[in-house]
């Protein structure tokens, strides 16, 4: 039986946990893309963050692409945040940021690249919306770069 759940634990990349807005993704030894399906909406009230912890002891850079899947109502601007830290008690740095502003619709995928590398082991991605808008993300990716 323990030799099962070893083997069912080992056939998935990655556990998600799912609380309201906000999931969790745990990375395991070595895991450099991280891809999250969603139905997750994001408003003016109600931001969205998505927090992946890795296990990586190299600098790395970071690329991120929030997909949306519809969007109604007004979002006048959408901000895409990335934050790092390397414990968790301690304190989230920014690391760069993003707006896609002049209106947001389900054709628009925000891009985010982080070109300087940093040993953070812990990310943060936080996505707020402006305007009385309603987005609905259909996925996130997240990838760390080893440097050449």
């Amino acid at each position: 039986m323990k030799k099962l759940f070893l083997i069912f634990a080992l056939m998935f990349t990655f556990t998600v946990i799912s609380i309201a807005q906000n999931v969790t993704l745990y990375g395991q030894d070595g895991q450099e893309y991280f891809k999250y399906t969603t139905d997750v909406t994001v408003t003016d009230a109600t931001p969205v963050w998505y927090l992946i912890k890795t296990t990586t002891d190299w600098p790395t850079t970071q690329h991120i692409i929030v997909d949306f899947d519809s969007v109604s109502g007004n979002h006048t601007a959408m901000a895409l945040l990335l934050y790092g830290r390397n414990f968790d008690d301690g304190a989230w740095t920014a690391i760069s940021s993003t707006i896609v502003d002049g209106g947001v619709n389900s054709a628009i995928d925000i891009t985010l690249t982080n070109t300087t590398e940093t040993r953070w082991r812990q990310f943060k991605l936080l996505l707020t919306g402006t305007g009385t808008g309603v987005s609905t993300i259909d996925k996130v990716e997240f990838l760390m770069l080893k440097p050449d």
